[in-house]
């Protein structure tokens, strides 16, 4: 992310970031080009989403810096079969409060 970009989400509330896996990827950040975005960017609360399927999404959200947690995502399957799954993102700290 430029310079620029930062400057302008400088100390934001909230921010959300991509953080696709582990492994380089040529059009999505790293968890750890993320991490290292966010804490640049010192919002007050950060959130990391469309990680990849093969991510332990609880174990990387208990390993996060303080102001830094891993987005939940749930399955939603109408009981109707021909019906398809709809999958719900949320961010569980967010819909506590």
């Amino acid at each position: 992310m430029p310079d620029t970009t930062l400057a302008l989400v400088d100390g934001v509330d909230i921010m959300i970031l991509d953080a696709l896996r582990n492994l380089d990827h040529k059009t999505h950040m790293t968890i750890a080009e993320s991490v290292a975005t966010l804490q640049r960017i010192n919002a007050k609360q950060s959130y990391l989403v469309h990680l990849c399927h093969d991510t332990d999404h609880a174990e990387l959200d208990a390993s996060m810096p303080n102001g830094i947690n891993v987005s939940r995502t749930h399955v939603f399957r109408p009981k109707q079969n021909n019906c398809p799954p709809v999958q719900f993102l949320f961010y569980a700290h967010v819909l506590d409060k």
